[in-house]
Order: C-alpha cells, then sequence, then structure tokens
C-alpha cells in the first residue's frame, strides 16, 4: 500500500498506508464475512488507484482528507 500510494503522489504514505491496514484489519474482524464484503486485494487495488485519481484531482486538499474521504466513499455500503 505505501508504494502504490507514494507512486500516486501521496508524501505521506507511510502514515496513510497505516491508517489503511488498521481500517481494513477491522473491517475484516468485524463486518460480515459475506463474499460481498470484500476487503481483498482486488478492493485494496480499487480503493488505491481511486485516491490516486482523488489526489491529482484535487492537489491542493490535504492528504489525509482524500485518502479517508476515498476510503469512506468506497466502504460506505459495507458498514
Amino acid at each position: 500500500k505505501k508504494v502504490k500510494l507514494a507512486a500516486c503522489g501521496y508524501m505521506q504514505n507511510e502514515f496513510l498506508a497505516k491508517k489503511f491496514f488498521v481500517l481494513y484489519g477491522l473491517c475484516e474482524q468485524q463486518l460480515s464475512k459475506q463474499a460481498h464484503y470484500d476487503f481483498g486485494l482486488r478492493n485494496i487495488l480499487s480503493v488505491l488507484r481511486t485516491m490516486g485519481a482523488s489526489k491529482r484531482a484535487n492537489p491542493e486538499k490535504s492528504e489525509p482528507f482524500l485518502a479517508m474521504r476515498t476510503l469512506r466513499d468506497m466502504n460506505m455500503s459495507k458498514f
């Protein structure tokens, strides 16, 4: 995650990767085990691609804001 975030231009990639890891770990532990609640590699890569697009579209906004907004938007239906 950290490398992909850095490749997308995130300077705070290590900090954000930790947040991402913790969030997805908690989601896997606490949310339904049904197949449509996917927190696997496919979903992670999709979120990372969207985070990169968000960063490119909004370079003036703070990185934590962009990352958390993307994580919220892409996973809200699972909560």
